[in-house]
């Protein structure tokens, strides 16, 4: 686990998760392993969830009962980044 949080986002950004363009696919899998990575090294359980598109990333975090219950429903892809010549700096290359 990251213990920065910018380290850690910044990390994250820069995999090219685009779902909707087959070439990216492996930014998608590793956005969503390092998602699932960091779950894991906070207690959580994870499981991937397969579905017909893009499988889910499904953490479980047990404790007293009588906790509150909080969901977070996200995504991890990103929209395409093109046309690339229209950024001021690389699309997956985060800038603090």
């Amino acid at each position: 686990m990251i213990n920065d949080p910018v380290a850690a986002l910044s990390e994250y950004v820069r995999y090219p998760s685009v779902s909707a363009d087959s070439a990216y696919a492996d930014g998608l899998t590793s956005a969503r392993n390092f998602a699932a990575d960091q779950l894991v090294a906070l207690g959580f359980e994870v499981e991937i969830v397969q579905t017909p598109k893009n499988p889910i990333i499904l953490a479980e975090r047990g404790g007293d009962p009588s906790w509150p219950c909080i969901i977070i429903y996200g995504h991890y892809d990103v929209q395409p980044a093109d046309p690339f010549d229209l950024w001021d700096s690389p699309a997956f290359e985060p800038r603090v």
